[in-house]
């Protein structure tokens, strides 16, 4: 009897960077909480975040934060049942222009690379992240980066379980949905090519324009992939924002500048350590 009167419950917080939405289920809030999750420090460098609050490992509060001002958010009846789990606090870096970077956009692959594209769709090559990234300690070499940037793909897995040999794993026949954004290009032999640049990923406190690494940040409502082998959530590696910084080889292509879905969204990679399997995902205003 004295133990339930004076005891206090534990209490612990978990903070995200993400859109103000609702926990439609409790797989998709574990899977929010592995990729969103970040310091309370980390929170406090956005204009939105979000933070839950835990009692005795259960939800009990949640608030959501804009412009420094704290909004209570009344839970929903499905989202009063989420416990507390506890996953990587993962750190916001930029993409930083570096010559002596471990990074690459644009370029050409190297020629141990094998790109197998049985399909029509013409993919462009945007570089690879290096494995000697120090918050990316799940990518063990080389991830080259291969996507059909000028067409209006929304999401595509590529295959990386071969060494050097990277092929397209098409679940749900997209390929066969897709189409060029630009005639010029359907009709050319020739493919984009983008100028080399070298990068490191940096911890920074805002947001920069190439893109970034840690937490995706969403145009849209997010969409966290599942490995289509072991049907595991997979882990954000980069986005790539459109813009100016990253531009094709002199009279490559008529649109000299790296543009999704003709310029108007993000590029978000996610990859699977287990499978070798990587998901390229679209999203535009």
């Amino acid at each position: 009897m004295f133990k339930n009167l004076f005891s206090s419950k534990e209490t612990k917080s978990i903070f995200l960077v993400l859109p103000e939405i609702n926990f439609e289920s409790e797989d998709e809030y574990f899977d929010i909480l592995k990729t969103h999750s970040v310091s309370k420090e980390t929170a406090l460098k956005f204009d939105e975040f979000r933070e839950l609050i835990f009692e005795d490992e259960k939800l009990t509060k949640m608030f959501d934060y804009e412009n420094q001002e704290k909004h209570n958010r009344i839970l929903l009846k499905n989202e009063k049942n989420l416990t507390f789990r506890k996953f990587k606090e993962h750190t916001f870096s930029n993409i930083n222009l570096s010559e002596n970077g471990i990074n690459q956009l644009g370029g050409t692959p190297p020629p141990e690379i094998s790109f197998i594209n049985n399909s029509n769709v013409k993919f462009q090559y945007l570089g690879f992240i290096s494995p000697r990234n120090k918050y990316l300690d799940y990518v063990t070499s080389p991830l080259h980066l291969f996507v059909p940037v000028y067409t209006d793909f929304t999401k595509i897995y590529l295959d990386y379980s071969k060494e050097n040999v990277i092929s397209i794993l098409d679940t749900d026949d997209e390929l066969e949905e897709i189409e060029y954004l630009y005639e010029e290009l359907e009709e050319n032999d020739e493919n984009v090519i983008y100028k080399t640049l070298k990068f490191n990923f940096q911890e920074s406190d805002e947001l920069g324009e190439i893109g970034h690494s840690g937490i995706p940040l969403w145009v849209q409502y997010p969409e966290i992939p599942k490995c289509p082998k072991t049907n595991e959530t997979m882990n954000f590696i980069v986005q790539l924002n459109s813009g100016p910084e990253i531009t094709s080889s002199p009279e490559n292509f008529l649109e000299e500048n790296l543009e999704f879905g003709g310029g108007n969204g993000n590029l978000y990679v996610f990859y699977s350590p287990k499978s070798n399997i990587a998901c390229y995902l679209f999203q535009g205003s």
